[in-house]
């Protein structure tokens, strides 16, 4: 959960090296909140990367934010 009201929730799409390293970079500057990694390998799925969970597939997670007002932004690795 974000620890404040302007944090922006944040996925990464791809869980591999790059990835890994935009997430850092999310999670050093502290302004949004990283809700986790969306993946074209389904397997990854129970996995977590830096102690932030892979989700799924891009599909898998379209799904859970139907709701415009409550996706949350992407970032592309």
């Amino acid at each position: 959960m974000p620890e404040s009201k302007e944090e922006r929730p944040v996925l990464v799409f791809g869980a591999g090296d790059h990835g890994k390293c935009v997430a850092e970079s999310v999670l050093c500057a502290g302004s949004e909140w990283l809700v986790g990694f969306v993946d074209d390998n389904a397997e990854l799925a129970p996995t977590s990367i830096l102690g932030v969970p892979v989700l799924g597939t891009l599909g898998d997670v379209a799904a859970t934010y139907r709701d415009a007002a409550e996706r949350p932004a992407m970032v592309v690795a």
